[in-house]
């Protein structure tokens, strides 16, 4: 919002100033019209850019603030856990002490009365330790988490949500443009193999063209003559007059039983001519 009102702001001056040197520009009759409606209009939106600022200040303050108590909260949470570890320890520590001591019970009295009244007197004295321990914790942590800050806290949440969505859907679209790009890619390749392929039947067609004596013009020639061919036939004689006109020897596959191996053959044997 301040930026518009700088817009604004500077657009009154330069409209005051060029006003003042030339008032046909801003379609003023006189200066004095320029100088009386100028003024105004540049203390009034100075005022409203004045009054954008302080705002702006407030919230970046109160987000300070946030992220300062924030932090505090981390703080005494892992300040808390610390305290729990190390009364996890002590636990231990007295647990062992405990098994120690029935150890030496048991050394010393053999009465299966007196060890199950100090089994059971253990049991309740850990669980009276454990219940004691966890309330004091509780209520410590309870006491020092408000839900002024989980409120805050659930805020963050939902801005840190709002800016993985956004970067998912950034995402998205960078893999849509590779395959755009991906699919261009193989289109292009695929038009210069076609290129590639028709100037080198081009090229083929191009050595061939000029008939010698001895050749048979294949696109031309009669049935008889195109039998003189390698293993071209009566059969195969019909197909050529009703498949023609071929441009090469990898044209001639069009020929039924024509394949890589006999089209090579009948180069081999070079009195064809495509005319």
């Amino acid at each position: 919002m301040n930026t518009l009102f700088l817009l604004f702001l500077l657009l009154t001056f330069f409209g005051l100033i060029l006003g003042l040197i030339k008032p046909a520009l801003v379609r003023f009759p006189t200066r004095k019209r320029v100088f009386a409606y100028g003024i105004p209009a540049f203390i009034i939106t100075a005022f409203l850019f004045g009054n954008t600022l302080p705002s702006e200040t407030a919230q970046s303050a109160q987000l300070d603030r946030s992220l300062e108590k924030i932090e505090t909260l981390e703080t005494s949470v892992q300040d808390k856990e610390t305290e729990i570890e190390e009364l996890t320890v002590a636990l231990e520590e007295a647990e062992e002490s405990l098994k120690e001591s029935e150890e030496q019970l048991e050394l010393v009295q053999a009465d299966d009365s007196i060890e199950e009244q100090l089994e059971e007197a253990k049991l309740e004295w850990e669980e009276e330790f454990r219940e004691q321990i966890e309330e004091e914790l509780e209520e410590r942590i309870t006491a020092e988490i408000s839900e002024d800050y989980e409120d805050k806290l659930a805020a963050l949440d939902d801005k840190i949500k709002e800016k993985e969505q956004t970067i998912e859907e950034k995402e998205t679209a960078i893999s849509k443009l590779e395959e755009e790009v991906a699919s261009a890619s193989t289109d292009s390749g695929n038009a210069t193999a076609t290129t590639e392929t028709e100037t080198a039947q081009s090229s083929e067609s191009a050595s061939t063209d000029s008939c010698g004596p001895g050749t048979v013009k294949i696109n031309s020639a009669s049935e008889s003559e195109l039998q003189a061919i390698y293993e071209i036939g009566p059969d195969r004689a019909a197909q050529i007059i009703q498949l023609r006109p071929f441009s090469s020897y990898n044209d001639m596959k069009r020929i039924k039983g024509i394949g890589d191996a006999r089209a090579e053959a009948i180069k081999n044997q070079g009195i064809v001519c495509f005319d």
